[in-house]
């Protein structure tokens, strides 16, 4: 019960303007992707383990996560660069309640979906996910028609609360695209 109310009441101090885009709960990025579970150390928007580098500064997002290269560049609700080896182009729009909407192309694959403090969703081709905020982190599953439905979890870390709503979509976006590729067989 105490940590419920330490809750409500940082939410409620918590600025309007804070509100917008995702929530920002954990020191590190963690991703878990069907059986794939990865933590990696957050420093100043710079998180590292053994097969994620990913920067977050200035506008961008780039590095690499499971596999998966992303260099994304933002600015004036417009996303674009590349992930893995498909082109993006994308348009990033703050709602009045905070909520990120984004829509838009990679590669011959359409991407849309939505960012925000307690939930997202995204279409990333062929597939779907759907994520409820749970706890500290982002719970829900991936579902890819014929490749199966897959579990998958995400923490963003607290350094990052202060990011672009473009920075915020393009984060969120490879982290989504890295689980589609860890769930997808080849």
């Amino acid at each position: 019960m105490v940590r419920r109310s330490l809750a409500l009441v940082t939410l409620l101090l918590t600025p309007a303007a804070a509100w917008a885009g995702a929530w920002f709960g954990e020191s590190d990025l963690y991703l878990q992707a069907g059986g794939v579970e990865r933590s990696a150390v957050d420093a100043a928007g710079e998180m590292h383990a053994d097969d994620v580098r990913l920067t977050v500064r200035s506008g961008a997002v780039s590095g690499y996560i499971l596999g998966v290269d992303a260099d994304l560049h933002g600015e004036n609700g417009e996303i674009t660069g590349t992930i893995g080896e498909l082109p993006v182009v994308l348009h990033v729009a703050e709602a009045f309640d905070g909520t990120l909407a984004y829509d838009g192309i990679a590669g011959d694959q359409r991407l849309s979906g939505v960012v925000s403090p307690q939930a997202m969703s995204a279409t990333l081709g062929p597939c779907r996910a759907v994520l409820g905020l749970s706890g500290r982190a982002y719970e829900g599953m991936l579902d890819c028609g014929a490749t199966g439905i897959h579990p998958i979890a995400l923490a963003l870390p607290s350094s990052l609360s202060d990011s672009t709503n473009e920075e915020q979509v393009s984060l969120v976006l490879a982290l989504l695209f890295a689980a589609r590729v860890q769930t997808t067989p080849s």
